[in-house]
């Protein structure tokens, strides 16, 4: 895959943070930020995904909804 450049920028202290962590790790300080971006980006792809099948489901036919008042009696039940 084909890495590309681009420019962030940054409060001081996480710069710093990084570079430190960086250091402990032994990898640099490129490598640390585009792992730590494609995971960060990996766990919201997902999020989003999940988001939409939900609303995907909500809005379809098959759809199964519970009352507030159902989730109260549920709970009092299992609760008491």
């Amino acid at each position: 895959m084909e890495n590309v450049t681009v420019a962030v920028k940054l409060k001081k202290d996480v710069k710093d943070r990084i570079d430190k962590l960086s250091k402990t790790v032994k990898q640099s300080r490129s490598f640390f930020l585009s792992s730590a971006i494609e995971s960060y980006i990996d766990v919201y792809e997902w999020q989003a995904r999940e988001i939409q099948k939900a609303i995907n489901y909500a809005d379809s036919p098959h759809a199964e909804f519970i009352t507030h008042e159902e989730i109260r009696k549920e709970f009092r039940n299992t609760v008491a």
